[in-house]
């Protein structure tokens, strides 16, 4: 039966498609706890049948924190071995254009799997930009409301942006052909213009599709959360020694980590350590240059970051393009002061819980460290500001302004 979107006597029911665990199933787990969630289809989920076997196989502990508990199993639909195939698959790319053309033909499988189990209980289908085309289209035809959520900045955004970084940095990351992302950035156009509403992580989200002169109208500006119960109530102190900073996301021009690498060239020597976890795309000339001045702890499962924060004493997220870092958010939450850039679209305010730094000023970023090194007074303030301000956007506030987002007409 096909949903009535004229129906307003009731709460909308909600389903929801994303490819991988996106920030560890925020969306659906939002809506879940709103009580408006019906479905959520996805690639690979760790049911508890996939538990027991991933535990039998090496390297899969990121497999199986695939699960959220705050998302009852009866409403997911996964399809893993399409999800195991999407990963081999990205792992056998051979340059960077092939492995944008594996993920928008990954995008576009998994919206006809999407539209072959369709669940007739939603009157409600919420998407991620790229990745939900075929299913806005369908969803259009039945009479649903449509969401899509613009996750970091539009693709020719990103790659203006990252096409200057190329040119500083050249031998750092491989080249992108342009027609690789030139189809990923035409089904974001459409999507677009389908949906009834999008949600941005950031007001650098927001903008950047303006300036593109996109349908600014029909965003929702809504900030991340953090699980009420990881938040401290209270700072711990700062470690003894040189200040610990923490670079926390994949290794790439995007994510800024080529300033953190100038930054740490230029901080006295026994001021501040250097340690940076994530997964790598960067050449083996970048990355040589890295080790020389940082610590390389690579890839590390969901279920360990709070290790790498408890060592830390301040979060860098010098970005280039992002949508919103959920690294500020988790950071904050342990009371960590961060060090971003407008673009990496944070809740983080100048000289209240961290800094805020033009985007490709390494000078800038060093100099926000050493005053943190020296300054022992200011790193406890701001270090409690963090607490503070990661109380204000919690899980609770996020669920609340998602479902406002999601609900509303206009």
């Amino acid at each position: 039966m096909t949903a009535d979107r004229q129906n307003h006597s009731s709460p909308p029911r909600v389903a929801v498609a994303q490819l991988g665990a996106r920030r560890h199933y925020a969306v659906p787990s939002a809506l879940e706890a709103c009580g408006l969630l019906d479905s959520l289809f996805t690639d690979f989920y760790a049911t508890d049948a996939w538990e027991k076997a991933g535990s039998l196989l090496p390297g899969a502990a990121r497999l199986l924190d695939r699960r959220s508990p705050g998302i009852p199993g009866s409403t997911v639909r996964h399809f893993p071995l399409f999800g195991l195939h999407r990963a081999w698959l990205g792992r056998r790319a051979l340059s960077e254009a092939g492995r944008i053309r594996n993920y928008a033909d990954a995008n576009r499988r998994f919206c006809k799997l999407v539209c072959s189990h369709w669940p007739d209980s939603a009157d409600t289908f919420y998407v991620f930009n790229s990745a939900g085309l075929e299913i806005l289209e369908e969803a259009g035809q039945r009479g649903l409301r449509r969401v899509v959520d613009q996750i970091t900045a539009p693709w020719e955004v990103e790659q203006a942006l990252l096409d200057e970084e190329r040119c500083r940095f050249p031998d750092w990351e491989p080249a992108t052909d342009p027609a690789a992302w030139a189809a990923l950035a035409e089904r974001e156009r459409q999507e677009w213009e389908m949906a009834d509403r999008i949600v941005c992580g950031s007001l650098f989200v927001k903008d950047s599709i303006a300036r593109l002169g996109g349908p600014s109208e029909k965003c929702a500006v809504v900030p991340y959360g953090t699980r009420s119960a990881a938040i401290r109530s209270a700072p711990r102190p700062r470690h003894a020694g040189p200040l610990r900073v923490l670079f926390a996301g994949t290794l790439q021009l995007r994510k800024g980590i080529q300033y953190l690498a100038a930054a740490a060239r230029l901080v006295p020597a026994g001021k501040a350590v250097f340690r940076v976890v994530g997964a790598s795309q960067l050449s083996q000339h970048a990355t040589d240059d890295l080790r020389r001045r940082i610590e390389l702890r690579g890839a590390v499962p969901r279920s360990a970051m709070r290790l790498e924060y408890e060592w830390a004493d301040v979060l860098a997220t010098p970005s280039v393009s992002e949508g919103s870092a959920n690294v500020c958010y988790e950071a904050l939450a342990e009371g960590l002061p961060v060090i971003a850039t407008p673009n990496t679209g944070s809740i983080v305010r100048d000289g209240s819980e961290g800094f805020v730094i033009p985007i490709r000023s390494a000078e800038a970023l060093a100099e926000c460290i050493a005053r943190l090194a020296d300054d022992h007074s200011m790193w406890t303030l701001l270090s409690q500001n963090a607490c503070r301000r990661a109380a204000e956007f919690s899980d609770r506030q996020y669920a609340s302004a998602l479902a406002a987002a999601v609900t509303r007409e206009s």
